[in-house]
């Protein structure tokens, strides 16, 4: 028989293992559950007083230009708004899906001619890395000139690292008053988007 001694002695080395067992399992979980990827910071939408020059301006207001562009007095991007090459690019790109056929489209911002125009004067002004390519795109729609706004689209959504919902193809005049009249038409000249909050969520 095992002497008090020896069985003491084994006790001591399973409370020993005991312990480690329990060390090493907590140290595991904890590792596991702080080395966790952070996930990426999505931006959150500015309140629309703050990106647009008035919120409350209605598409239906609205008039057709000669170059077929609308027009709504004071519905302009606002100047003092903190704009970014990202901010730019996500206006450019909501505008774009009122023209653009795609698999999926996120967020819509109603084309007018103030808003181009006041575009126009806040990325001149502004210090951006793409500078060019925004004023490029948006001196060929000041004209109301569209054929390329599939390919406008996708150079902004290439510019944000988009993998899904490529422009394929320009909608036609039909398809862009159909879905002026169903995401803008007694609703806010803004819908579902990511660079303007308090839109209603339109389609996708």
């Amino acid at each position: 028989m095992c002497s008090m001694k020896t069985l003491l002695k084994i006790l001591g080395i399973i409370a020993g293992m005991a312990v480690i067992g329990v060390a090493l399992t907590y140290g595991i979980l904890y590792y596991l559950n702080n080395s966790k990827p952070t996930a990426k910071k999505t931006s959150i939408a500015a309140p629309a007083v703050e990106v647009l020059a008035d919120s409350k301006v209605k598409t239906e207001n609205a008039k057709i230009l000669e170059n077929g562009n609308y027009s709504l007095p004071n519905s302009d991007f606002n100047k003092n708004f903190k704009w970014t090459d990202e901010k730019v690019q996500t206006a450019l790109h909501e505008m774009a899906h009122q023209k653009v056929k795609a698999d999926q489209k996120w967020g819509y911002i109603f084309i007018t001619q103030e808003r181009i125009e006041s575009l126009i004067e806040i990325v001149k002004s502004g210090n951006m890395n793409q500078k060019s390519a925004y004023i490029g795109i948006l001196e060929r729609w000041k004209q109301g000139k569209y054929e390329k706004v599939d390919a406008d689209h996708n150079t902004i959504w290439k510019l944000q690292s988009g993998n899904l919902g490529e422009g394929k193809g320009i909608m036609s005049q039909d398809e862009q008053k159909d879905l002026i009249n169903k995401v803008f038409m007694k609703k806010e000249t803004f819908s579902g988007s990511t660079l303007i909050a308090g839109g209603e969520q339109g389609e996708k």
